[in-house]
Protein backbone atom coordinates (compact mmCIF):
# COMPACT_ATOMS: atom_id res chain seq x y z
CA UNK A 1 0.00 0.00 0.00
CA UNK A 2 2.78 2.54 0.95
CA UNK A 3 4.49 1.81 -2.73
CA UNK A 4 0.80 3.03 -4.36
CA UNK A 5 1.14 5.67 -2.57
CA UNK A 6 4.25 6.79 -3.17
CA UNK A 7 3.74 6.40 -6.44
CA UNK A 8 -0.18 8.44 -6.24
CA UNK A 9 2.11 11.68 -4.33
CA UNK A 10 4.63 11.60 -7.41
CA UNK A 11 2.18 11.80 -10.21
CA UNK A 12 -0.86 14.16 -8.58
CA UNK A 13 0.15 17.14 -9.71
CA UNK A 14 0.46 16.35 -13.04
CA UNK A 15 -2.99 14.94 -12.49
CA UNK A 16 -4.20 18.39 -11.00
CA UNK A 17 -2.97 20.23 -13.78
CA UNK A 18 -4.27 18.31 -16.54
CA UNK A 19 -7.49 18.79 -14.42
CA UNK A 20 -7.50 22.37 -14.64
CA UNK A 21 -6.16 22.43 -18.21
CA UNK A 22 -9.36 20.77 -19.58
CA UNK A 23 -11.58 23.23 -17.29
CA UNK A 24 -9.80 26.09 -19.33
CA UNK A 25 -10.60 24.48 -22.17
CA UNK A 26 -14.05 23.86 -21.18
CA UNK A 27 -14.63 26.98 -19.99
CA UNK A 28 -13.74 28.92 -22.72
CA UNK A 29 -16.02 26.77 -24.89
CA UNK A 30 -19.28 27.20 -22.39
CA UNK A 31 -18.22 30.73 -20.59
CA UNK A 32 -20.89 32.47 -23.21
CA UNK A 33 -23.42 29.74 -22.95
CA UNK A 34 -23.19 29.11 -18.92
CA UNK A 35 -25.15 31.31 -16.36
CA UNK A 36 -22.94 33.24 -14.36
CA UNK A 37 -22.33 31.50 -10.87
CA UNK A 38 -21.52 27.87 -12.79
CA UNK A 39 -18.70 30.02 -15.06
CA UNK A 40 -17.21 31.72 -11.55
CA UNK A 41 -17.36 28.40 -10.12
CA UNK A 42 -15.24 27.06 -12.64
CA UNK A 43 -12.86 30.24 -12.37
CA UNK A 44 -12.68 29.36 -9.07
CA UNK A 45 -11.70 25.60 -9.13
CA UNK A 46 -8.92 27.30 -12.04
CA UNK A 47 -7.95 29.56 -9.28
CA UNK A 48 -7.52 26.94 -6.84
CA UNK A 49 -5.39 24.09 -9.06
CA UNK A 50 -3.11 27.35 -9.77
CA UNK A 51 -2.59 28.07 -6.06
CA UNK A 52 -2.09 24.28 -4.96
CA UNK A 53 1.19 24.80 -7.53
CA UNK A 54 2.06 28.04 -6.32
CA UNK A 55 1.95 26.68 -2.90
CA UNK A 56 3.82 23.65 -3.53
CA UNK A 57 6.45 24.39 -6.50
CA UNK A 58 6.58 27.63 -7.43
CA UNK A 59 8.07 28.75 -5.34
CA UNK A 60 6.78 25.98 -2.97
CA UNK A 61 7.53 25.98 0.61
CA UNK A 62 3.80 26.22 2.06
CA UNK A 63 4.11 23.01 4.11
CA UNK A 64 6.97 24.63 5.94
CA UNK A 65 4.94 27.77 7.22
CA UNK A 66 1.98 26.10 8.05
CA UNK A 67 4.21 23.46 10.10
CA UNK A 68 6.34 25.74 11.77
CA UNK A 69 2.73 27.93 12.44
CA UNK A 70 1.34 24.79 14.00
CA UNK A 71 4.13 23.97 16.56
CA UNK A 72 6.26 21.59 14.45
CA UNK A 73 9.66 21.61 15.08
CA UNK A 74 12.85 21.94 12.99
CA UNK A 75 13.24 18.77 12.26
CA UNK A 76 9.75 17.50 11.67
CA UNK A 77 8.45 20.62 8.82
CA UNK A 78 8.67 18.98 5.80
CA UNK A 79 5.72 16.12 7.35
CA UNK A 80 4.21 17.48 10.50
CA UNK A 81 1.18 17.80 10.84
CA UNK A 82 0.75 18.62 6.97
CA UNK A 83 3.17 15.97 4.72
CA UNK A 84 2.31 15.36 1.45
CA UNK A 85 -0.27 13.41 1.69
CA UNK A 86 -2.49 15.21 4.08
CA UNK A 87 -2.17 18.45 1.44
CA UNK A 88 -3.11 16.22 -1.61
CA UNK A 89 -6.17 15.05 0.12
CA UNK A 90 -7.31 18.82 1.70
CA UNK A 91 -7.02 20.30 -2.57
CA UNK A 92 -7.76 17.24 -4.56
CA UNK A 93 -10.88 16.26 -2.85
CA UNK A 94 -12.56 20.05 -3.62
CA UNK A 95 -11.36 20.03 -7.35
CA UNK A 96 -12.74 16.88 -7.35
CA UNK A 97 -16.51 18.04 -5.77
CA UNK A 98 -16.52 20.74 -7.52
CA UNK A 99 -15.69 18.93 -11.38
CA UNK A 100 -18.76 16.78 -10.38
CA UNK A 101 -20.74 19.50 -9.57
CA UNK A 102 -20.20 21.28 -12.35
CA UNK A 103 -20.92 18.02 -14.09
CA UNK A 104 -24.10 18.25 -12.48
CA UNK A 105 -25.00 21.90 -12.97
CA UNK A 106 -23.61 23.77 -10.79
CA UNK A 107 -26.39 24.35 -8.04
CA UNK A 108 -26.47 27.98 -6.91
CA UNK A 109 -25.60 26.98 -3.45
CA UNK A 110 -22.17 25.19 -4.76
CA UNK A 111 -21.38 28.19 -6.26
CA UNK A 112 -21.50 30.09 -3.32
CA UNK A 113 -19.26 27.63 -1.53
CA UNK A 114 -16.82 28.96 -3.99
CA UNK A 115 -17.16 32.79 -3.32
CA UNK A 116 -16.83 31.37 0.86
CA UNK A 117 -13.37 29.50 -0.44
CA UNK A 118 -11.66 32.54 -2.49
CA UNK A 119 -12.55 34.87 0.27
CA UNK A 120 -11.44 32.54 3.14
CA UNK A 121 -7.88 31.82 0.75
CA UNK A 122 -7.16 36.24 0.84
CA UNK A 123 -7.75 36.49 4.47
CA UNK A 124 -6.02 33.20 5.49
CA UNK A 125 -2.33 34.39 3.18
CA UNK A 126 -3.29 38.08 3.64
CA UNK A 127 -2.76 37.61 7.46
CA UNK A 128 -0.09 34.49 7.36
CA UNK A 129 2.08 37.01 4.96
CA UNK A 130 1.87 39.50 8.13
CA UNK A 131 2.92 36.65 10.64
CA UNK A 132 5.82 35.37 8.61
CA UNK A 133 7.67 38.59 7.86
CA UNK A 134 7.49 39.38 11.82
CA UNK A 135 8.69 35.71 12.34
CA UNK A 136 11.43 35.89 9.91
CA UNK A 137 11.92 39.88 9.85
CA UNK A 138 16.10 38.95 11.78
CA UNK A 139 16.57 36.70 8.68
CA UNK A 140 16.24 39.88 5.83
CA UNK A 141 12.04 38.96 5.23
CA UNK A 142 11.02 42.31 3.89
CA UNK A 143 7.56 41.80 2.53
CA UNK A 144 4.78 39.46 3.39
CA UNK A 145 4.71 36.94 -0.02
CA UNK A 146 4.02 33.64 1.74
CA UNK A 147 3.54 30.78 -1.23
CA UNK A 148 -0.10 30.69 -2.17
CA UNK A 149 -0.33 34.96 -1.80
CA UNK A 150 -0.28 35.65 -5.30
CA UNK A 151 -3.07 33.58 -6.29
CA UNK A 152 -5.24 34.30 -3.79
CA UNK A 153 -4.50 38.30 -5.19
CA UNK A 154 -4.54 37.69 -8.51
CA UNK A 155 -7.32 34.73 -8.93
CA UNK A 156 -9.54 34.45 -6.22
CA UNK A 157 -9.84 38.04 -5.16
CA UNK A 158 -10.80 38.86 -8.56
CA UNK A 159 -13.08 35.75 -9.34
CA UNK A 160 -14.41 37.18 -5.53
CA UNK A 161 -15.17 40.67 -7.11
CA UNK A 162 -16.91 38.71 -9.96
CA UNK A 163 -19.27 37.15 -7.24
CA UNK A 164 -19.96 40.44 -5.64
CA UNK A 165 -20.98 41.70 -8.98
CA UNK A 166 -23.09 38.76 -9.54
CA UNK A 167 -24.44 39.42 -6.26
CA UNK A 168 -25.27 42.80 -7.48
CA UNK A 169 -26.07 42.80 -10.96
CA UNK A 170 -27.28 39.35 -11.80
CA UNK A 171 -29.05 37.36 -8.52
CA UNK A 172 -28.42 38.11 -4.85
CA UNK A 173 -28.53 34.87 -2.95
CA UNK A 174 -31.37 34.50 -0.37
CA UNK A 175 -30.91 33.86 3.42
CA UNK A 176 -31.46 30.51 3.37
CA UNK A 177 -29.42 30.18 0.28
CA UNK A 178 -26.66 31.72 2.29
CA UNK A 179 -26.86 30.10 5.53
CA UNK A 180 -26.98 26.76 3.89
CA UNK A 181 -23.68 27.85 1.56
CA UNK A 182 -21.97 28.96 5.47
CA UNK A 183 -22.86 25.38 6.71
CA UNK A 184 -21.64 23.14 3.94
CA UNK A 185 -18.24 24.87 3.43
CA UNK A 186 -17.78 24.59 7.26
CA UNK A 187 -18.69 20.83 6.79
CA UNK A 188 -15.93 20.58 3.67
CA UNK A 189 -13.31 22.46 5.92
CA UNK A 190 -13.81 20.09 8.40
CA UNK A 191 -13.92 16.87 6.42
CA UNK A 192 -11.04 18.00 4.13
CA UNK A 193 -8.65 20.09 6.48
CA UNK A 194 -9.71 19.13 9.89
CA UNK A 195 -10.38 15.59 9.85
CA UNK A 196 -7.75 14.70 6.66
CA UNK A 197 -4.65 15.86 8.80
CA UNK A 198 -6.21 15.09 11.74
CA UNK A 199 -6.12 11.03 10.77
CA UNK A 200 -3.42 11.11 8.42
CA UNK A 201 -0.78 12.90 10.41
CA UNK A 202 2.28 10.82 11.43
CA UNK A 203 5.86 12.17 13.35
CA UNK A 204 6.89 9.20 11.25
CA UNK A 205 5.31 9.55 8.17
CA UNK A 206 7.59 8.56 5.34
CA UNK A 207 5.93 10.87 2.65
CA UNK A 208 7.94 14.27 3.24
CA UNK A 209 8.70 17.12 1.41
CA UNK A 210 11.76 16.21 0.68
CA UNK A 211 12.52 18.96 -2.36
CA UNK A 212 13.45 21.88 0.28
CA UNK A 213 11.36 24.90 1.82
CA UNK A 214 11.02 26.14 -1.37
CA UNK A 215 10.31 30.11 -0.92
CA UNK A 216 11.70 29.77 2.30
CA UNK A 217 14.99 28.48 1.77
CA UNK A 218 16.59 31.65 1.11
CA UNK A 219 15.92 32.59 5.41
CA UNK A 220 17.37 29.89 6.28
CA UNK A 221 14.76 28.25 8.57
CA UNK A 222 13.90 29.35 12.04
CA UNK A 223 16.74 30.34 14.27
Amino acid sequence: MEKWVFRWLSCWLYVLSAIGGALGMLLALRFRTWPVHTSLAALSILALVLHVLEEWRFPGGFFYMYNIRHGALERESDHYPMSPLTDMVTNLVPVLFGCAMLAAGMPYVVSLMWFLLCVMEVVVHTAAGVRMKRRFGAQGKRTIYNPGLATSLLAFLPVAIGYGWMFAAVRRPTPAEAVLAVLCTLIMARLCVHEAEGRLKNRDAPWRFDWGRGYFERFGGEK
